[in-house]
């Protein structure tokens, strides 16, 4: 999950509109802290991994009209400080020390570190991704077959997950 910290004070999730006003009024010209951790729980291995990453975001003086203009979109709701770095709200931010992933509640890099720690590698990535692209082209042309439909596959590309080094060497 993820919070931001400025001045002491943590911030969540602003509870309404009114919250969120005064979260980008406070925010407004200032550096704040993000705070994301994750859990990630290998039922095979029986193995916990946990992570906390930290960015630091400083925006820019807001004006009212930005602050009304940006609640007006609705970017505010579910999201811890009250607005989406990945959304309207990378307008107002003056400068980022760390990662963007951070803010937006996913740190990439700490996550694929977790899986590199529970065994996991990237190594035949691509290749798999071909595979699984050929596996649903081929899937595509004999249900075309079978149907006569021979437009467009409806079928949904899966991206398959990291090859297990443990599952690998088996």
């Amino acid at each position: 999950d993820t919070i931001m910290i400025m001045d002491g004070k943590v911030y969540g999730k602003p509870a309404d509109i009114d919250e969120a006003i005064k979260f980008l009024k406070e925010l407004s010209g200032k550096t704040h802290t993000v705070v994301t951790s994750m859990a990630l729980y290998n039922g095979k291995l029986r193995y916990l991994t946990t992570r906390t990453a930290q960015t630091k975001v400083t925006f820019a003086p807001l004006t009212q009209e930005e602050i009304d203009w940006y609640i007006s979109t609705g970017e505010w709701h579910n999201v811890a400080g009250g607005y989406r770095i990945q959304g309207f709200g990378c307008y107002f931010i003056k400068k980022i020390e760390g990662t963007s992933s951070t803010v937006v509640g996913l740190p990439l890099f700490e996550l694929y570190d977790m899986l590199k720690e529970q065994g996991y590698s990237c190594q035949n990535a691509r290749q798999n991704i071909r595979d699984t692209q050929l596996g649903v082209q081929q899937a595509g042309d004999q249900t075309a077959e079978h149907t006569g439909n021979h437009g467009h596959h409806q079928g949904q590309l899966g991206i398959p997950p990291l090859q297990h080094q443990h599952d690998a060497h088996s």
